[in-house]
């Protein structure tokens, strides 16, 4: 599995609505002409079925004899990446054979490695049919890319890819190589990202304490009898009801296929209500469901669009 360190994902909330700063849960980085049409492909469709959201984000091999038109396309291009980078929550950036041959790739490459280092953005490199030693010490094939790249770009931008490949190159990540089963590797990709998303959703990773309350938790849901059981968490308030909720929340959603995290429920419509009563309001019944914080998790997002 691999192991990023990852900080809250924020939100800027108005007085009625939670607004996340982020449009995507993931940025997708990769080299179309190796893995755009199966493995980047095949690893998308699979975010998206897990109820992720994600940025697939490709560069072709038409890059490499641009006019002077083009490569004004290709700055503005390189603009709304950045800004899709920024705007996603997690990246996963694929490391095939023909990856540094792109400089468009090495310089979304450098966004990413930045705004993970400023930021603390989970950063997830998948190494596909390429030892990390190859990105890391960019030997190789990637070895004969720089070799071009040192003779015709200034040494500062050049220097900059070295960086961000050896970077990446550290990180744990995942390897594949031939032998191993393609469907099996994408699952545990998109089981580890869909765990750090949701440890980001409500807030951190594990409270210090909790643990017997848990463990009681635990044995009155029964998971895996088949039944169905209604749990209630009582108690003063300002004691942790509502925390230690989440946390077993975030411990048992990944094993179902439709989840939903409901909080202040009550309070909340009894607000609205009560407002109601003093004026009509033209689509309420909506705008309190809206007003729910985070009502529906990543997975709930996946049926409701079905």
């Amino acid at each position: 599995m691999a192991s990023q360190s990852s900080k809250s994902a924020s939100s800027s909330t108005s007085s009625s609505i939670s607004i996340s700063k982020y449009d995507y849960d993931v940025f997708l980085s990769f080299c179309r002409e190796d893995v755009g049409k199966s493995f980047a492909d095949h690893l998308y469709a699979a975010l998206v079925k897990k109820g992720l959201n994600p940025f697939r984000e490709a560069t072709s091999a038409s890059e490499s004899s641009m006019s002077i038109e083009k490569s004004k396309v290709q700055a503005t291009s390189a603009s709304e990446s950045s800004m899709s980078i920024e705007k996603s929550k997690a990246v996963i950036v694929i490391f095939s054979r023909n990856y540094a041959h792109f400089t468009s790739l090495l310089s979304d490459l450098v966004e990413i490695i930045r705004h993970g280092e400023a930021t603390g953005k989970p950063i997830i490199p998948v190494f596909y049919h390429v030892d990390p030693s190859v990105v890391r010490k960019q030997i190789d094939n990637y070895g004969e890319a720089f070799a071009e790249y040192e003779s015709n770009h200034e040494k500062e931008k050049v220097n900059r890819w070295r960086y961000a490949l050896t970077v990446a190159g550290n990180l744990g990540g995942y390897v594949l190589h031939h032998g191993r089963y393609e469907q099996t590797f994408i699952m545990e990709i998109t089981d580890s990202i869909y765990d750090i998303l949701r440890r980001q959703h409500f807030g951190g990773d594990y409270l210090v304490g909790i643990d017997n309350r848990l463990e009681e938790l635990m044995s009155l849901i029964g998971i895996g009898f088949g039944d169905v059981r209604m749990v209630g968490v009582y108690g003063i308030g300002g004691i942790g009801k509502t925390t230690i909720a989440k946390v077993l929340y975030n411990l048992i959603s990944c094993q179902f296929e439709v989840v939903s995290f409901c909080q202040n429920v009550r309070e909340r419509i009894t607000r609205q209500v009560r407002q109601e009563r003093q004026i009509h309001i033209p689509g309420l019944e909506d705008a309190i469901f809206h007003d729910l914080d985070e009502v529906f998790s990543m997975k709930s997002r996946k049926w409701m669009s079905k």
